[in-house]
């Protein structure tokens, strides 16, 4: 579900670049909980760049 490629920084040092594709039905609830749990762990990471896809796949609330 993820992809890693590497990319440069400014400072010399590689860093991973990691997508996550994450497919949204009905999902207007839990989105923002989603990402309130996501975003702590993604920035711990220091050394890895991160990417989040919400893909919204044809949700019937307002999911996106």
């Amino acid at each position: 579900m993820s992809k890693e490629q590497a990319c440069g920084r400014g400072d010399g040092l590689v860093v991973k670049k990691i997508t996550i594709l994450v497919p949204c039905y009905n999902e207007e609830k839990v989105l923002e909980k989603f990402y309130d749990r996501m975003a702590p762990i993604m920035n711990s990471l220091s050394s890895y760049e991160f990417e989040l896809l919400l893909v919204n796949d044809g949700s019937s609330d307002r999911t996106m």
